[in-house]
């Protein structure tokens, strides 16, 4: 290892000086420098120490721990602040840097967590403060982080036909992992050295600093030591080893110990120059080297008049290096060679630290295949392109390109991730042919362009509900209480019949063909975690549709894309991703053929082909859980044949309903907008089959057809209505017939009890007294199972006989034995259309009270 310790800026010239007097007799640039002295480089400079290394020097220097402070350390020499610009051009380490950057793209971070980002060899950053300064860890973790990603990307803007990285350590598989680590005081000698930094690391238990001591042999540290520029006049230091060997399993650089490197700035050519000497940057034998540590190559990372002998001869930095500083071996010829090197090149019989375990494996990149299954569907006054994403094993994609061209030439143009597969292009004219093409790019280059198969001609939206203030083009097929609310479309209230939509509403306009299906929705909150909401399709009838559930939970019930043929749901398409409550998301459903995409925002959740049906009504809905929508916008085709044929959503009174007022009007509540309704087709009839007469109404805003009768009905007697549907009667206004239906129902008045015997209350009743109850009319049902005496203590029942008193309406409970003294009974007649009712079938309602014997 070079063991070189660079002086303060006062003593550069004296150390060009020296480095001349001995450079005859030097014949490595490896230095022992004893750092239990003040300052070993005073006086002579750095370069008057150089000796002859003996062949052990890499055991001597291998970085073991150490527990006494200012003993021998193996460090290459600081690299001074003029290497970098100066410190007016490093950045500086404000507390508000972290204000200004911003966050990772993904495929960065993917990048930086190479192979999963804890095996193997890592770098590990680390946010270094002396412990008598105050610590910013919060305040410099993000600009740290933004630090090490441009470290990164410098790397790997290297070679585009590669893709490189260093191996940092990311233990949580998201991001670089940045350890907070106080580091020794300053303290009073008003000075911080790398010997410093190096034992603080390694002692960190021992010294009261830490819970670890940061040895890892699979390690390379890089600190960034904040707040000690006063007292560490350089940019940064790092150990190097002189071997160059080309074998990475045996090359000194690349062995199993821990390596450690610092910056006193948060600048990325200091970290990253300092990264480049624990690696193995620059050997002495390079074509460019100066024989101490660095190259001569002008604008090269690791490149920079270091006063070492090839400067000492005179020797200056070349300009041969092309593009902007900091680049890595400019010439692939000194240090770093990504990929093999050609046999001719120094690097194909040296050290190569592209080979270094601190580096991802060098992957070729192939230029990525053209995008297949390219997809246009048309929006209003846009267009939904979509894609499918390389197949397992093809070149990676880090782009793709969307072209729409319009007859007149003029162009929109997109570009997103690797991992888009749509894009929606917005600011077309509707009723204008375009033209979609996609291609896909990597850092090889670009795919050819793949073009949608037929041109695509954007257009108005044939439905667009926005529920500003009402739903009047929805009509609501089962469920419950559905209502615009606050501008969206609420169901409260659901309901949980056992249907794959149990809860549905559908909008009136049929859609045939290709089309677009765009709306938002959310799940309500509640103690089910199987909370889901559901965008229906292609709905032909209550037995025969499509519908995407977006669910909470997850199983082959929910959260997918299902078929309901027959009445039976099938689902054709899973939805890995499930739902949050209380959140709206995003819903996109495409059809074109047979061909259906689903996407939630722009993530493509499933794609699948079924042709069962081609046409039908959108609507939404839920399995049993109560939802909210907004935004329903569809586009495509009005048209196609409307099957669907109307029902009875709604009757009153409800089917054999008992007690209906003699006053009560009859209605019955449609599904959809009808006609036909008249006397003929609306009709009322007693038990004797006579139509009663009425009056028949229809309105259409609320679809509900009254039968209003001419005079009171009967009381106690039953009534039937009934429906008919056909070509001329009640039918939809496509001319879908009403199934023809009926029911019935009971007129009142309700029967009552007249006189209770005991009365209620009563005490000092006879114990061999009868009880008695006489009915406001002729009653049927009063057995001893509806007219009932128990003991109120103890919930005995007394047994006893139920008789009718001749052939008045007084019914009579005859005990079969005479009763407890001073106790108190309980008397119960059960109401109910099989209990007690009156002739006509109206049921009393259940009475109970209680009487007390006496002595």
């Amino acid at each position: 290892m070079t063991i070189v310790r660079a002086p303060r800026p006062s003593r550069i010239i004296r150390r060009a000086l020296a480095a001349l007097a001995v450079l005859a007799t030097i014949a490595a640039s490896f230095t022992l420098l004893p750092t239990d002295v003040a300052d070993a480089s005073s006086g002579s400079g750095p370069t008057a120490s150089l000796v002859r290394t003996a062949p052990d020097l890499a055991k001597l220097c291998a970085r073991l721990k150490i527990t006494v402070a200012k003993t021998t350390l193996c460090s290459h020499g600081p690299d001074p602040l003029a290497a970098f610009g100066g410190a007016a051009k490093l950045k500086q380490t404000s507390a508000l840097e972290e204000q200004r950057v911003a966050a990772a793209p993904a495929s960065e971070l993917t990048a930086l967590c190479s192979a999963g980002g804890v095996s193997g060899k890592r770098i590990e950053v680390i946010y270094g403060v002396p412990q008598d300064r105050t610590n910013r860890f919060a305040e410099m973790l993000a600009p740290l982080r933004d630090i090490v990603r441009q470290v990164n990307n410098n790397l790997e803007a290297v070679d585009a036909a590669t893709s490189q990285n260093y191996r940092f350590l990311c233990t949580n598989g998201a991001d670089v992992t940045v350890r907070n680590v106080t580091l020794a005081p300053v303290g009073t000698d008003g000075t911080y050295t790398f010997d410093d930094y190096v034992i603080s690391m390694q002692n960190q238990v021992e010294r009261g600093l830490g819970p670890v001591n940061y040895i890892a042999n699979d390690r390379l540290y890089i600190t960034y030591i904040d707040q000690i520029q006063d007292v560490y006049p350089y940019g940064g230091q790092g150990e190097l080893t002189g071997d160059d060997q080309p074998s990475a399993a045996a090359n000194a650089n690349n062995d199993s110990r821990p390596r450690y490197s610092m910056s006193a700035y948060l600048d990325m050519p200091v970290i990253a120059h300092e990264i480049g000497h624990n690696i193995g940057a620059v050997q002495d034998s390079a074509p460019h080297s100066t024989k101490g540590g660095h190259c001569y190559d002008e604008n090269d990372l690791m490149c920079y008049d270091d006063g070492g002998p090839y400067f000492a001869l005179g020797g200056r930095l070349t300009f041969t290096c092309a593009g902007l500083a900091s680049a890595v071996d400019c010439h692939s010829e000194d240090y770093y060679y990504p990929g093999t090197p050609p046999a001719s090149n120094y690097l194909a019989t040296h050290w190569n630290t592209a080979n270094s375990g601190f580096l991802s494996p060098i992957v070729s990149v192939v230029k990525p295949s053209p995008p297949t299954a390219v997809t246009a569907i048309a929006g209003d006054a846009r267009v939904f392109v979509g894609w499918a994403g390389p197949a397992t094993g093809a070149p990676v994609v880090d782009l793709y390109h969307v072209v729409v061209i319009a007859p007149s030439g003029d162009q929109w143009l997109w570009a997103g991730d690797g991992r888009e597969r749509t894009a929606t292009i917005n600011g077309l004219t509707n009723g204008t042919p375009y033209t979609v093409s996609v291609s896909a790019e990597n850092s090889s280059g670009s795919s050819a362009q793949v073009s949608a198969p037929t041109t695509v001609v954007p257009k108005v939206a044939a439905i667009r509900e926005t529920f500003t203030s009402s739903a009047a083009n929805f009509t609501e097929i089962r469920g419950g209480t559905w209502a615009v609310a606050s501008g969206r479309y609420s169901l409260t209230a659901p309901s949980t019949a056992a249907a794959p939509n149990a809860n549905l509403a559908l909008q009136k306009t049929v859609m045939a063909g290709d089309f677009s299906v765009m709306a938002t929705g959310m799940t309500v909150a509640s103690t089910s975690p199987w909370n889901d909401f559901s965008i229906v399709f292609d709905y032909r009838d209550a037995l025969n549709y499509y519908f995407a559930n977006f669910s909470e939970g997850q199983d082959a019930a929910s959260n997918g894309l299902f078929r309901v043929s027959r009445g039976v749901a099938v689902q054709i398409a899973d939805f890995t991703p499930t739902i949050t409550a209380n959140t709206f998301y995003s819903i996109r459903i495409e059809r074109q053929g047979a061909a259906i995409r689903v996407f939630r925002g722009t993530t493509l959740l499933a794609a699948a082909v079924d042709a069962t049906f081609s046409s039908g009504r959108v609507g939404v809905g839920s399995k049993n859980d109560a939802a909210k929508f907004d935004d329903l916008i569809v586009t495509g085709t009005i048209g196609g044949t409307d099957t669907m044929a109307p029902t009875v959503a709604a009757k009153s009174p409800v089917s054999l309903a008992t007690r209906v007022a003699q006053t009560a009007n009859t209605t019955a509540t449609f599904s959809e907008a009808v006609q036909g309704v008249s006397p003929t087709t609306m009709r009322l009839k007693n038990a004797a089959g006579t139509t009663v007469s009425a009056a028949v109404s229809y309105d259409a805003a609320t679809r509900i057809a009254t039968l209003n009768p001419s005079a009171s009905l009967a009381p106690d007697t039953k009534y039937a209505v009934s429906l008919t549907g056909g070509a001329t009667a009640i039918r939809d206004g496509a001319g879908n017939p009403l199934v023809s239906t009926g029911w019935s129902f009971t007129t009142g008045p309700a029967p009552t009890i007249t006189i209770r015997t005991p009365s209620s209350g009563a005490t000092g009743v006879s114990r061999t007294a009868s009880i008695s109850a006489t009915f406001s009319e002729g009653m049927a049902g009063v057995a001893a199972s509806t007219f009932t005496l128990k003991n109120t203590v103890t919930g005995a029942r007394i047994t006893g006989v139920v008789s009718r008193s001749g052939t008045t309406n007084k019914w009579i409970l005859n005990p079969g034995s005479t009763l407890a003294a001073r106790t108190s009974f309980t008397v119960t007649v059960t109401g109910g259309t099989t209990m007690v009712r009156d002739l006509a079938g109206n049921p009393v309602s259940t009475s109970i009270w209680k009487f007390t014997t006496g002595s």
